[in-house]
Formats: C-alpha cells, sequence, structure tokens
C-alpha cells in the first residue's frame, strides 16, 4: 500500500471564549505507523490547509523525493518554444531545484495562513506582485508533476482538467466536482508552460519570449534571477558565487567584492573540469562588472580589467554551464562526474541533463529538419534535451522520448546548457515509459 492512498482528514470543534476554532488532522499510513498534524483556525479551510502543510513537510523530511515527478514527461512543442522547455524539463526534474522551490512555497503559504502576507496562490498572473514567479513556478511544477504521476503513455492520457485537483489527485484524494471534464494530458501541459510561464517572461522579461525560436541561456538566466529576487536562498543554492578581488578599467585602485552567476560560461572546446580548478580564469569569462563606489559617489560599472585571489564562497545545490562561442570543430565532452574545490576540499557533482542546439534548414523540397545541403535555406533553431532517466539517458524532443542519438550526446554545443547536481542529489531519478519511448539509430 502506498502513502498517499491512505490520506485522511479528520475534524473537530472547540469552543474558547465563546469564539468556536476548528481542529484539523491530517494523516497518512507511512512505515507501518501513523503520521499526522494538525492545523487550527476560526475558518475550516484555513486550518486543513495548515494541517496539511505541515504534513507535507514532516513527510518530506522522511522521504525526501515523495513530490518529485515520477516519469520522464516531454512537453509538446507546439508553439515554437523549445529553447524554454530544454531549461523547464531539468528544473522540474531537479531534487535540488524542487527542494529550494517547495521550501519556499512551504513558507509562502504559511506566511499567507497565519495572516502575515496579503499574497494569495489563486491571484491571477496579471500583476508582478510580492512571491509572483515562486507560485508561478509552483504552479507549473504541480502540473507537471500531475501529469508525469501517470505510468501510461501520455500520448493518448486524459486527465482532469481542473486546477484545484492537481494537489488532492497526488494524494488519492477522491472527490467528485459537479462538472469533469477530461482533456489530453499534453494539452494541460502546453497550457501551463504557455498560459503561465512564456507569457510572464514575455510580459516582465522580454515580449520577444512570444515569437518562436530563443536563446535557451537567456532564458535560463531571467528564471534563475526572477526567483532569486523573491526566495533569498536561491542564490546560495543554485548559483555560483565567488569572491574576487579587481583592477577597474577606469577607477585606480584594488577593489573586493562578491560576485554571482547563475550558470558558468565557457566555449565549446573547453575541458569542464579543468574549468573548474581555476577560479582566476572562470571569472573572468562570466562578463562581471564593477559593483565598487567611484569617486563621485555613484557605482561604478565599467569593465574588470583583472582578477586576482578569485575563489568560490558557495556549493551549489546544482553547477551549469552555458557555452558561449560561434562552431566549433573540436567540441567536448561533458564529463560523468565533476569536483569542485573550496578551500582544499573536494565536493563531488554528477551530470545531470545536457541540451542540444542546433540550426534548422528547409529544403528545395520544403523538408525541415535536417542536416544542410546546398541549397537549403535556414529557419529558426531547435533546441532539446538528454537527462538522466530510467537505467541511462534519454532524449526528451517535442512531447516525445527517445533514446540518444550518440553522434552529439552530451557535447558542449555553442548555445546549451549542462546541468549537474550535487552527488547527494543526484540519486532520485525519474522512471520512464518504455512504451512510449522511441528508438534512435546507433550511430
Amino acid at each position: 500500500m502506498v502513502w498517499w492512498s491512505t490520506f485522511r482528514r479528520q475534524y473537530q470543534t472547540v469552543t474558547c471564549n465563546t469564539r468556536e476554532f476548528y481542529i484539523v488532522k491530517a494523516s497518512i499510513q507511512y512505515n507501518e505507523s501513523e503520521l499526522a498534524a494538525f492545523g487550527c483556525s476560526e475558518k475550516i479551510d484555513f486550518a486543513s490547509d495548515v494541517s496539511c502543510h505541515r504534513l507535507a513537510a514532516r513527510l518530506q523530511e522522511l522521504q525526501p523525493y515523495h513530490a518529485m515527478p515520477q516519469f520522464l514527461t516531454a512537453y509538446p512543442n507546439e508553439r515554437g518554444h523549445c529553447f524554454i522547455i530544454s531549461v523547464i524539463i531539468p528544473l522540474l526534474n531537479s531534487p535540488a531545484f524542487i527542494d529550494v522551490l517547495s521550501e519556499a512555497n512551504f513558507s509562502l503559504k504559511m506566511r499567507y495562513l497565519r495572516g502575515e502576507s496579503n499574497t494569495n496562490s489563486n491571484l491571477r498572473f496579471r500583476t508582478e506582485v510580492p512571491n509572483f514567479w515562486t507560485d508561478l513556478f509552483y504552479k507549473v511544477y504541480l502540473t507537471y508533476r500531475y501529469v508525469a504521476f501517470h505510468p501510461e503513455p501520455v500520448s493518448g492520457l486524459k486527465l482532469l482538467d481542473n486546477g484545484c485537483i492537481v494537489d488532492k489527485a497526488m494524494l488519492g484524494h477522491r472527490f467528485y466536482p459537479r462538472r469533469v471534464k477530461q482533456v489530453p494530458a499534453m494539452k494541460i501541459l502546453d497550457r501551463s508552460l504557455f498560459r503561465n510561464l512564456v507569457d510572464s517572461l514575455a510580459r516582465y522579461c522580454n515580449k520577444d519570449y512570444l515569437d518562436k525560436a530563443g536563446d535557451e541561456r537567456e532564458a535560463y538566466y531571467h528564471m534563475l534571477s526572477k526567483l532569486s529576487s523573491e526566495i533569498p536562498g536561491l542564490a546560495a543554492n543554485l548559483f555560483v558565487k565567488f569572491r574576487a578581488s579587481y583592477l577597474c578599467s577606469t577607477c585606480s585602485g584594488m577593489f573586493c567584492n562578491m560576485f554571482a552567476t547563475p550558470y558558468i560560461h565557457v566555449s565549446a572546446d573547453s575541458s569542464l573540469q579543468k574549468v573548474l580548478d581555476c577560479p582566476n580564469d572562470v571569472i573572468m569569462l562570466q562578463r562581471f562588472k564593477s559593483v565598487h563606489v567611484n569617486s563621485f559617489g555613484g557605482c561604478c560599472d565599467h569593465k574588470i580589467q583583472r582578477f586576482m585571489n578569485a575563489c568560490y564562497v558557495n556549493t551549489p545545490k546544482l553547477l551549469v554551464f552555458a557555452v558561449d562561442g560561434g562552431d566549433c570543430n573540436d567540441m567536448k565532452i561533458a564529463p560523468d562526474s565533476l569536483f569542485l574545490s573550496i578551500e582544499g576540499v573536494k565536493f563531488h557533482y554528477i551530470h545531470h541533463a545536457s541540451s542540444v542546439c542546433f540550426a534548422c534548414y528547409r529544403s528545395l523540397s520544403g523538408v525541415v529538419y535536417h542536416p544542410y545541403e546546398h541549397g537549403d535555406e535556414r529557419t529558426e533553431a531547435h533546441s532539446y534535451i538528454y537527462i538522466r532517466a530510467g537505467d541511462g539517458y534519454y532524449e526528451a524532443n517535442n512531447g516525445s522520448i527517445y533514446t540518444p542519438d550518440h553522434r552529439i550526446f552530451k557535447k558542449l554545443m555553442p548555445g546549451t546548457l549542462h546541468y549537474y547536481h550535487l552527488s547527494e542529489y543526484s540519486t532520485h531519478i525519474p522512471n520512464v515509459r518504455y512504451d512510449e519511448v522511441g528508438f534512435n539509430p546507433l550511430f
């Protein structure tokens, strides 16, 4: 018996100083014993929410990966936003990212339930209110997890199209709304991605996100930057942070400061381990600007001429590399593992995912998505992701799952991102619906 099939809620009322309160108990059977949490409020729905959130927090401590998506699921690419899909799939299947996001969401919801915050998770995404991005990403995650929970092939799967059911279905809670509507799971995923995430990125970051094709590195930067502005601990967990002395190209004298980046810029011919071993060289590639006060009393933002004594100051749970530059004939392969040294201590990282990015061409006969031939017309670029799942690596591409194409597997292609987990977060690997896997030829 799985724990979510035993979920129960019970309540009773008590009267104190002529005021009536509801006490709600939420419980599950876990390891042959009862795991329970309580909530109390004058409103039964608030008391219920408090008890459920506290129960989820206790379960998270005992079983850290209980809330992770169960099966690797690819988003459909009906609108030409493959570059955003190549970012969101590794994040939603990353225990490190979901750990940070879930903790922030739990804190946000508890503050709201205690009356300390006016931000309600049911606000429509029309205004960038406080905690807007935390709430948005958590909704995208819940929808993805809802679809990824089912072992049936996604191509023919239909699910209840009701936002309030998403959380309760995960706990096996059965109830029957007045209107039950089932829609294709792929439509649910597409609507969640586009109406929530893509629309908000276009509204608050860059209107070009509404267009087809784009830069996944920019998308990742905007997503993590927006979240870090709301979640205090996100930068320490998902950014790479440096401390370094530097010479400014304009101001005289030596300065010292902290710097942070959501990913490490590298070239296609780089050895990732050699890059990590030289923080002075790494920090020069990150395009940081001066952050000190100049002689006029303002903040200097000129180019840094030289870095010295650079060192890493944190161990990010998720380490990401962004590959820059143009075409390269000597593209290196992303290794299976890396080591980050901080004050003589080595921290082990395991490969999680790598994206692929390449230009598409249209032939004279109208065929798209094939290698370049003389006379072809270049169209937009295409991107997809290789991610560790099941018994190895699988390709998530245009709503389908495939075995890897080993000609380009894990190569440091310009425009791509490569993800590594701190080793303690690499133990959870999503399952694969093997019946729906397509096979690439073994080149």
